[in-house]
C-alpha cells in the first residue's frame, strides 16, 4: 500500500512539473519595441516675420567654438595607432621579418663557397651572402617576401646548382620602398 502511495505521489509530482505556466493564445506574437526607440528632436526652422533674413547682418552669426581634439576619443585612438606604427617600424628595422632566400651552397669548403658567391654576383643582380655556420659554409642569394617571388630565381639556379633550396630566413626590409610619398615627407 505504501509503495502504491509513493508511486502515485511521484507520478503526480512529475505531471505537475510538466504543466505549462502560460495560457494558450491563438493571437500572433507581437513585441512592440517602439517605446525603446530614440525620438529625434526637430527644431523649428520656420522664419518669423519679425526676423531679418538678409545676409547683410553677418554680425549676428554665432560661430561655434572649435572642438578640442584632445578631449575627443578619436584623438586618443589616433595617438595609440601612431605609437603602435612607430614601434612596429622600429622592430622591422632592427630585426627584419621572416622572408625567403635561396641557399645555393652548403659545404665545408670555404674556397668553393667564395667561388660560387663570385659567380652569382656576376650573373645575377640580387643580394648574395656567404655565411659560416659551423662546420658548413653557406651561400645564399636574394631576399624575398614570399615564396613565389623566390621561385622565379630558383628555377634559373636549379640547372647550374641542383642542391639549391628555398629556405625561410630573416630579411631586412627597406621601409622607404613601401612608404607613401606623404609619409616620407613627415
Amino acid at each position: 500500500m505504501q509503495n502504491n502511495l509513493i508511486r502515485f505521489l511521484l507520478i503526480l509530482l512529475v505531471l505537475s512539473a510538466c504543466k505549462s505556466n502560460q495560457i494558450a493564445s491563438n493571437a500572433p506574437f507581437s513585441d512592440d519595441i517602439n517605446i525603446y526607440r530614440v525620438k529625434p528632436v526637430i527644431e523649428d526652422t520656420t522664419v518669423n516675420e519679425n526676423q531679418n533674413t538678409s545676409l547683410a547682418n553677418t554680425d549676428e552669426v554665432k560661430e561655434k567654438p572649435a572642438p578640442n581634439p584632445e578631449l575627443d576619443i578619436n584623438y586618443d585612438l589616433d595617438q595609440s595607432a601612431v605609437l603602435l606604427a612607430q614601434r612596429n617600424q622600429r622592430i622591422l628595422e632592427e630585426q627584419g621579418i621572416v622572408g625567403y632566400t635561396i641557399q645555393v651552397y652548403s659545404g665545408t669548403s670555404r674556397g668553393k663557397a667564395e667561388e660560387i658567391r663570385d659567380e652569382l654576383l656576376v650573373r645575377f643582380d640580387e643580394k648574395t651572402k656567404r655565411g659560416y655556420d659551423r662546420p658548413n659554409y653557406k651561400v645564399k642569394i636574394g631576399e624575398f617576401l614570399n615564396k613565389m617571388e623566390a621561385y622565379e630565381l630558383f628555377l634559373l639556379l636549379k640547372d647550374d646548382y641542383p642542391q639549391a633550396l628555398i629556405i625561410p630566413d630573416m630579411i631586412k626590409v627597406d621601409m622607404d620602398k613601401y612608404l607613401l610619398q606623404s609619409d616620407k615627407n613627415r
